[in-house]
């Protein structure tokens, strides 16, 4: 059974009423764990019986015969209590065989949920095939890239709003395999839009922050149009490109790259060069490096024949 199969059918159950005394809900995906948790929390108890018949643990501060002892009593003035203990992924090996006796045999009168988070639960134990016969043990594993869109759209459905198979799978590819986060965003647009209104891309857009042009181009392969990474260091190379020609025009020192004088076809360039920095004398400081006799050689130096005067 899958992900999805189990998780619907100890919904149903629950949300019709019918109570195991055991949930054992173990496995990487803890947003199906979490759900059933809350779901068994709200369904089993009425608001005012839970203050005396509501007890949550941790596995960190607590043994299994705390747990068994807190399982072993009667619930006050209720059909019955629950007990949830989480962080069950925390204990030990031998204090899942300290609770395999309760597993066997547990209390008609409590239900008892155990959250074993972000890991399997060792299924070859006694314990779990103990909860296996007496309750429900639930494995939640995460789900597959091509079942994404199919969950959005269930759970979009269950908060009485419509979302295209396209815009599904939107918001599965930008979000990815994060049900927590996706189940967030589901609830942003359900806040945003119209009960049986229809969620569009321009809505995921806007609320989500989701480029529909982004993801067409990221599922052709294409890279999007991003600033370059590496501008910063194109802009230190520039400026040290301009400290050096800075240099070489006030007489500071040579051009390691002028070996010989520059041919009249180069003299543009280095008119180029000038202009760029933008001052009077650098003309005639980039003729004595090059060791040109007369300035009458470049075309375009009105202004050094002005400053030569």
């Amino acid at each position: 059974m899958s992900t999805l199969d189990g998780y619907k059918a100890v919904m149903k159950d629950v949300q019709a009423g019918k109570f195991k005394p055991l949930y054992v809900l173990h496995g990487e995906e803890g947003f199906f764990i979490d759900r059933v948790s809350k779901e068994i929390e709200e369904r089993a108890l009425q608001e005012h019986e839970r203050d005396f018949n509501l007890t949550i643990l941790y596995g960190r501060d607590c043994d299994a015969e705390q747990v068994k002892d807190t399982c072993l009593r009667y619930p006050m003035m209720a059909e019955r209590q629950v007990v949830i203990l989480r962080e069950a992924q925390s204990w030990r090996p031998d204090q899942w065989d300290k609770l395999e006796a309760y597993a066997s045999k547990p209390t008609p009168t409590t239900v008892l949920v155990i959250g074993h988070k972000h890991k399997k639960l060792d299924g070859r134990k006694g314990f779990a095939k103990a909860a296996a016969k007496t309750g429900v043990v639930f494995h939640s594993e995460p789900l597959k890239d091509h079942e994404l869109p199919k969950w959005i759209q269930a759970y979009v459905t269950h908060h009485k709003r419509k979302i295209g198979q396209s815009e599904a799978m939107l918001l599965a590819e930008h979000l990815g395999s994060d049900l927590g986060k996706t189940a967030m965003e589901v609830e942003k647009l359900a806040l945003v839009t119209q009960e049986g209104a229809n969620i569009t891309a321009d809505t995921i857009q806007r609320y989500v922050g989701i480029s529909k042009e982004y993801s067409q181009q990221a599922r052709s392969g294409a890279r999007p149009n991003r600033p370059a990474r590496n501008r910063p260091a194109q802009q230190r190379h520039r400026q040290r490109q301009r400290r050096r020609w800075r240099s070489v025009a006030r007489g500071h020192r040579a051009d390691p790259f002028l070996t010989q004088p520059p041919q009249p076809s180069s003299l543009n360039s280095y008119w180029q060069v000038c202009h760029l920095i933008s001052q009077p004398t650098a003309l005639i400081a980039i003729g004595n490096a090059a060791r040109i006799a007369s300035p009458s050689a470049f075309t375009h130096d009105s202004r050094l024949k002005t400053h030569d005067s």
